[in-house]
């Protein structure tokens, strides 16, 4: 009867994306496929594949896939992505399965690989992938005649009661099997193709065979494994050679460097300790890919000196390399190279001109001028134990006087330069209007708000003078009167005085007001100032606006009253102060100037 008949004939991985030896290795990526063909009389129709695998260490991608129809005699491939884990152990057996399905008919299989294995199938077309010995009376050669791929090894050609001998030695790191594939075309029962473990036979072949599979238990340790064609002394028979293929070796410790963490230096040091760790090993060796030096390259513990350019890359890359006999493995370790911070820019104190206790906080703020750096803030002198914060803003307590602060950036190879800024703490103005008083009623009081950038009087006045008299109180009252004014640092202050006007009795002078007269007043700038008592050894006046500009200024030596003023040059008419100054006092009277 016609029937389909599927077959899953091999598997393959195929693990380009990782070290293409084709085995399952940890953390590699592959495809892994398996080789369909109907080997039946009949189509294999809508053909369902479900793939499966050990989930433990297998990550499936997709575990189902649909294959075209197979026609009689036809085969095809059906391929699935998988990951392995990075922890995958060495040397563990790992089953994919596969179960296809073509309507009534199914058919699945399970094939098992080993993690690791290690497998020399003379692929590289050479004897380079292990350290394999030829020896003998002639060495073994790579053929194309081969089990598996394209290449496999061939028996030396070798004289009558000669032998070539193909070894390899190395440490098995458990018990373990070693298999292979060997053709023979010898001398039925006198030219042999031997295997040894050490120097233990475990097998001996003669006579014509095809290809054919070798398995033996091999104890763990250090062995040698030995295969040898040897003659007899007489004629030869078939090829007169063997090959072999295909061997699977017992597992081997793996060599493991561990070059250390990464960590950084300063390029002020001239040498650094490296503490490399290695396992499985035969030989250890540090690389560096600068121009720095080891002091032994082939310790795993030493002393190495960077040179100059890494220092000016910042950088140096070593690679600690450990190998046995079967393998290596390296390790990188990375020396980052760091220069003493540079100083902080842009340092500044928002503000950096304050009044007397006018804030409680000022700011401190820079910017570093290197990745990786901390910026210190000192106060008074720049040295550790004047750190008052860190930071690229920082808020801190307004000094109390003018005062120096200063930035340094830190990284771990100390501090840069300071940095000043500089803060100055402006006085508060000093102001005093003088004491409350009452006056009489047709007295003229003059107040100075001082010398200042600005002046803000109560009544709404923003001269420096204010002069007070009967039109602005009235008799018999009394009136508080404030200033706030404003140097050019743009401190304030103020102060407030009571004055008041009372009426006197006709012929009663108050002496300290009216020590001094100005006759005529209203005048053309020219006029007698005149008073009562002796001589002045320096008099000094000044005429001044309203805003306290000085017009005019004058000293007089050993002046008595009457003293002639003559002002000159006389100013436009209005009304100006004229400011007295004698015997350690002042006094303020108020000066109208009108045209000739």
């Amino acid at each position: 009867t016609s029937a389909p008949d599927l077959r899953i004939k091999k598997l393959l991985i195929n693990d380009y994306y990782g070290n293409s030896n084709r085995i399952p290795d940890a953390g590699e990526s592959a495809y892994i496929s398996f080789v369909l063909a109907n080997e039946g009389d009949f189509v294999c129709d809508s053909i369902r594949c479900l793939f499966s695998s050990d989930r433990m260490w297998v990550t499936l991608w997709d575990s189902l896939e649909i294959v075209k129809p197979l026609y009689p005699g036809q085969s095809d491939t059906v391929s699935f992505y998988v990951t392995l884990s990075e922890t995958l152990p060495y040397g563990t057996s790992l089953f994919f399965a596969l179960r296809c399905q073509s309507a009534k008919y199914i058919r699945q299989k399970t094939f098992q690989r080993r993690s690791g294995l290690q497998v020399e199938d003379w692929e590289s077309g050479g004897f380079y992938k292990y350290p394999w010995k030829r020896t003998g009376n002639s060495p073994w050669a790579i053929t194309t005649t081969a089990f598996e791929g394209k290449y496999a090894a061939k028996s030396g050609l070798i004289p009558d009661g000669g032998s070539t001998i193909l070894s390899i030695t190395y440490d098995m790191i458990q018990p373990d099997s070693v298999t292979f594939w060997y053709r023979i075309s010898t001398e039925s029962n006198y030219d042999f193709f031997s295997f040894f473990v050490d120097n233990i036979l475990y097998g001996k072949w003669s006579g014509i065979r095809d290809w054919r599979k070798a398995a033996f238990k091999v104890p763990a340790g250090r062995h040698t494994l030995r295969w040898q064609y040897e003659k007899d002394i007489f004629q030869a028979m078939g090829e007169d050679a063997v090959w072999l293929d295909y061997i699977t070796l017992p597992i081997f410790a793996l060599p493991v460097a561990d070059a250390g963490e990464s960590f950084s230096i300063c390029n002020n040091q001239d040498s650094v300790y490296l503490e490399g760790k290695a396992e499985n090993y035969t030989e250890t060796k540090w690389l560096t890919l600068g121009d720095g030096s080891f002091k032994d390259s082939l310790s795993t513990a030493t002393w190495y000196y960077p040179g100059e350019g890494e220092k000016l890359a910042g950088k140096a890359t070593l690679v600690l390399k450990a190998s046995n006999e079967m393998a290596f493995s390296a390790d990188t370790l990375l020396i980052f190279i760091q220069k003493p911070p540079s100083p902080p820019s842009s340092v500044l104190a928002i503000p950096d001109s304050i009044c007397q206790e006018s804030m409680s906080e000022i700011i401190l703020k820079a910017k570093p001028a290197d990745s990786g750096t901390i910026i210190f803030w000192f106060k008074d002198d720049c040295i550790e134990a004047n750190i008052i914060d860190s930071g690229f803003s920082v808020k801190v307590i307004a000094p109390e006087e003018t005062s120096l602060y200063y930035a340094r950036s830190k990284n771990a190879c100390g501090f840069s330069e300071c940095v000043e800024t500089k803060v100055t703490v402006n006085p508060l103005p000093f102001l005093y209007l003088g004491p409350d008083s009452i006056y009489c009623s047709d007295e003229t009081v003059v107040l100075d708000g001082g010398d200042f950038k600005y002046h803000f009087w109560s009544n709404g006045a923003t001269d420096r003078y204010l002069i007070v008299d009967t039109t602005m109180i009235q008799a018999g009252m009394m009136q508080m009167l404030h200033i706030t004014v404003e140097d050019s640092f743009g401190c304030r202050t103020s102060d407030t005085i009571l004055i008041g006007f009372k009426k006197c009795a006709p012929g009663i002078i108050d002496f300290e007001q009216q020590y001094f007269g100005v006759h005529p007043n209203p005048n053309d700038g020219t006029f007698v100032l005149t008073w009562k008592g002796g001589i002045f050894p320096h008099l000094e006046i000044e005429l001044t606006d309203l805003g306290g500009k000085i017009l005019f200024r004058n000293v007089y030596f050993e002046a008595f009253s009457p003293q002639s003023v003559r002002v000159n040059p006389t100013p436009p008419p209005g009304h100006y102060l004229l400011r007295i100054k004698a015997k350690g006092k002042q006094w303020v009277l108020p000066v109208s100037i009108i045209g000739e």
